[in-house]
This record gives C-alpha cells, structure tokens and sequence, in this order.
C-alpha cells in the first residue's frame, strides 16, 4: 500500500482481532466469547491452529473480510478521478484530467475506505462467518489460552521490531 510507510507500526492494532481484550471477553455471551478468542488466536498465533484448519481460515478471511476491504477502498479512491473536474489549457483545448491532484487524493482515498471498511466489517465477520463458528467450537480455547495467546503475540511483536534493521518500517508485526 502506498501510506505504509506511514502507519505501518500502529496498523496492526486496528486489525485482526489486536482489539480484543479481557474486558471485551466478559461482556460477551459464551458462544460470542469462544468466537473472539478462536478469531484472536487464528490471526494473531495461527501456529496453535491445524495446516488445514489454518489454511481453511485464511481463505476465508482473504474471501470475505479483505476482498471487501479492497474493493470498497478502490471504490473511494475512485471517487478521487471522479471527485476533481476536468481542466482545459490554451495550449491543449481538450479537457484532461487533473492528474496531479488526482494521484495525490486517490491513495489517501484508497487507504481511508481500506482501514474504514475493514473495522467496520471485521466484528461482523467474527459474528456472522459459520466457519469461525465451526472451528471455535472444535478448538473450544478459554480466557487462560487467550491470555497466553496474547503474551505470545505481544513477544513475537517485540521480537520482530527488535530484529528489524529499519526502525520506521517493520513487517510481520
């Protein structure tokens, strides 16, 4: 993406469960429960989960949640060529379009509709998806495998920023 230079470092807390926490887990119902704590595990610890569970999970996740993410974030790009008028010049009398303005709005358009529509989408989809439902109830974790899910991917988060070579930019958080 072309603003991830930018907000690469704090993306990852808007996204794939990092905003679930305790207080979150009491509030739940049971059945709610069990699906946000197997959601938390499958994005952010994937190992404790079976390859074929894992992969059916990911395909899944790719399928619905981020497909729509990107096709809703081209959307409102879009509305960057659309959204500024076509300009004439005494040169050039044909309208063209103004691109300069338009390269710099479409990205920044893209990347707002992209985080905005995956936050809105993202609990739906833990609530909703049959088959996060399926594989909570075949994993069936608890508030103690949370809790130690979340130590976990805290240590993998600071293992990959301390390993990093470039300190404004460091994937795999």
């Amino acid at each position: 993406m072309v603003f991830e230079f930018l907000f690469y470092n704090q993306q990852h807390k808007t996204r794939n469960g990092y905003f679930i926490n305790h207080d979150n887990l009491m509030l739940a119902s049971l059945e709610e429960r069990k699906k946000l704590i197997f959601y938390f595990i499958a994005n952010q610890v994937p190992e404790k989960l079976d390859p074929v569970d894992r992969v059916k999970f990911n395909e899944e996740l790719s399928d619905n949640l981020s497909t729509k993410a990107r096709l809703i974030g081209s959307l409102t790009g879009l509305i960057g060529l659309v959204g500024f008028p076509y300009i004439s010049t005494r040169i050039y009398s044909r309208p063209v379009l103004n691109i300069g303005l338009s390269l710099l709005i479409c990205p920044f358009l893209y990347y707002v509709g992209n985080q905005l529509t995956y936050s809105v989408w993202e609990p739906k989809f833990i609530a909703n998806n049959n088959t996060v439902c399926e594989l909570s109830k075949k994993y069936n974790f608890t508030v103690f495998d949370f809790a130690q899910a979340k130590k976990e991917a805290h240590l993998k988060a600071l293992r990959t920023e301390l390993v990093s070579d470039n300190l404004l930019y460091s994937p795999g958080i």
